[in-house]
């Protein structure tokens, strides 16, 4: 049994992917749960009152552990109203969309959020698109909360572990929907699983669990035997019963 997996107290090497936008519910993640690996919540297109809700059910119907994913906001400038006004002229329902976040309140955002796991005592976090603040770090940690980082290159992973990071998600360039990456990289930036895991695991001394790709025992015995310590699965949980992926899907 691997370290990691004992502080969760999990029997499987498995962590089912945040998948942010809906498809996954609390009542998936809590089956995974219940399965013996780590069940996942995704917060990052979700407002902190959704979120508080999604974890006590979470809680209500499972005791295991799971982790809730948090989106780190990036740097960026406000955008002119007026171009604004000129894409939502171009844009079908743009008029239906809720008006556009600045900086500072998706500061706000994740601040709330991390309240919220450090309120509930959720027992994993996991970050995207960034490192939080070295203060998260340590208010999560003094609260016993188990810190994942997200790393699409080998400074990514560096940086994340000199962080803090208790383990390291790599997001090869297979990885389905959107990729976490913010760093800029050496060389490549998009390397596959099978160049990333070997040099991400000599390059960090945190356990490395490997996220692209993986949807069957055979891609979760390759991870391993390249330095993996697991895996993270998204679009195979999709077609789970709990998912709330379409029907057509």
């Amino acid at each position: 049994m691997k370290e990691w997996m004992n502080i969760l107290s999990l029997t499987k090497p498995v962590i089912q992917a945040p998948m942010a936008g809906g498809l996954v519910t609390p009542r998936l993640a809590a089956a995974v749960s219940r399965e013996g690996a780590l069940g996942s919540l995704a917060s990052g297109y979700l407002s902190p009152q959704v979120l508080e809700k999604q974890i006590a059910e979470m809680q209500a119907l499972t005791s295991s552990s799971f982790q809730v994913n948090v989106f780190v906001p990036e740097s960026r400038e406000t955008p002119d109203e007026k171009a604004l006004e000129k894409w939502k002229t171009s844009i079908p329902l743009a008029e239906q969309a809720p008006p556009m976040t600045t900086e500072e309140q998706d500061w706000e955002d994740f601040y709330e959020k991390i309240k919220l796991i450090i309120k509930y005592k959720v027992k994993a976090c996991s970050f995207t698109f960034g490192m939080p603040p070295a203060a998260t770090v340590r208010e999560l940690k003094d609260n016993g909360c188990f810190l994942i980082g997200t790393a699409t290159s080998i400074e990514e992973a560096v940086a994340l572990e000199e962080r803090g990071m208790d383990m390291i998600a790599l997001q090869g360039s297979e990885a389905g929907g959107h990729r976490g990456t913010f760093l800029p990289a050496k060389g490549e930036s998009s390397l596959g699983l099978i160049a990333f895991i070997p040099q991400a695991a000599d390059a960090v001394n945190v356990p490395v669990i490997a996220a692209g790709g993986i949807f069957d025992r055979r891609g979760v015995q390759a991870a391993e035997i390249l330095g993996a310590q697991g895996v993270q699965v998204g679009t195979a949980f999709l077609m789970c019963a709990e998912s709330e992926a379409s029907r057509i899907y």
